[in-house]
């Protein structure tokens, strides 16, 4: 990927978008427990600045992806493609294996994880809310490049 930004959306005959697709660069991250610390006896829960930077990254491509079209306030289909790289210490034969889908990733983070946080970065940009979500698919697997693949489209 030459570009930081890669969004693309797909117009239907009202000039309104039912396809919205784009891309986050680098790897995955996925959805944190929150954290909670005592302070003058009382507990404050705030979320992991990891979590934030990753899901403000989802929101950054996903906004540019809308280019300025409204939010969807549609049911909606969400497929979510997770692309990770292989370990640098992967032998070449292996290396090859994966990349070529006959090895499955199922080492951290956890496909669900990455889903919520690809969701919640969509929420207030893409769509309504992501209780809009009515069918999910999401897919991981080993690639040259880390990324996640998103496209949102209307359920008729």
């Amino acid at each position: 990927m030459t570009t930081l930004l890669s969004p693309t959306a797909a117009p239907t005959p009202e000039g309104d978008c039912t396809v919205i697709n784009f891309s986050v660069p680098g790897a995955p991250r996925g959805k944190a427990r929150p954290q909670a610390r005592a302070f003058m006896g009382k507990v404050q829960r705030f979320k992991d600045s990891k979590t934030v930077a990753y899901e403000s990254l989802v929101r950054l491509v996903a906004s540019e992806a809308m280019e300025n079209r409204g939010r969807i306030d549609d049911p909606v289909f969400v497929e979510i493609d997770v692309f990770v790289e292989p370990v640098a210490s992967t032998s070449r034969s292996r290396y090859s294996e994966m990349i070529a889908g006959r090895i499955k990733p199922t080492k951290a983070p956890d496909l669900d994880n990455i889903v919520k946080s690809i969701l919640d970065g969509c929420n207030g940009v893409v769509f309504r809310d992501d209780v809009l979500v009515v069918k999910i698919a999401a897919t991981k697997s080993y690639a040259v490049s880390s990324r996640v693949e998103v496209n949102v489209s209307r359920v008729p």
